[in-house]
């Protein structure tokens, strides 16, 4: 599906008032299968609509004019950006 397509299905959570990632899941041969891109939106609870203007620009500028890949997206998803931070931090560093 591509971008539009993939904003109508997101779920529509109310924005949290925190920084969060929008994470864009895709398939695409080039990368093996499945993949994803991130993208960090400070102001998002308070500037939605541009924010994911921004987002669909930047995925036109990864995809690089390929149709295959503007089409390519399973999902697009809104995640806290301090829940991943803290989840990051939980991992043990083998010494």
């Amino acid at each position: 599906m591509n971008f539009d397509q993939a904003l109508m299905k997101m779920k529509q959570e109310e924005p949290c008032k925190e920084p969060v990632n929008i994470v864009i899941t895709f398939d695409s041969k080039e990368y093996g299968g499945k993949g994803f891109t991130t993208l960090q939106a400070p102001r998002y609870y308070k500037e939605k609509e541009q924010t994911m203007a921004v987002v669909k620009r930047a995925w036109e500028c990864f995809c690089n004019g390929s149709e295959e890949k503007l089409n390519s997206i399973t999902g697009i998803s809104v995640e806290s950006a301090t829940s991943i931070v803290v989840e990051k931090n939980k991992k043990k560093i083998p010494a």
